[in-house]
């Protein structure tokens, strides 16, 4: 019997449901998608006062490490995302907040 495959985010991604179970299918496209995941996470890090300034206290979405929107309300900005064509998955979505808690460790 032929394994069954549903691509649960676009079949770029390399990971797809294998007869019910998820599975990465295509390992090159999946490292590809991580890495792609990783610098946009570190974009927040890297242009934090820049973001902070443009966007006191806002949901802020970056892919390729671009800034794709900004605004108040995260389900706005996750539709902005969407609306755009970028898959709700592959954009990193953070809160821009002036005023963190503490952290004691």
């Amino acid at each position: 019997m032929a394994e069954k495959r549903q691509y649960i985010f676009p079949k770029e991604d390399g990971v797809a449901l294998v007869d019910g179970v998820p599975r990465i299918v295509d390992h090159e496209a999946w490292e590809k998608r991580q890495e792609e995941h990783r610098r946009d996470r570190q974009y927040f890090g890297a242009h934090r006062e820049e973001l902070l300034e443009k966007y006191p206290d806002q949901w802020v979405a970056v892919f390729r490490e671009e800034v794709i929107c900004g605004g108040p309300d995260r389900r706005a900005v996750s539709q902005t995302v969407v609306e755009s064509g970028i898959h709700i998955n592959h954009a990193v979505i953070r809160f821009m907040d002036t005023d963190p808690p503490t952290l004691i460790l």
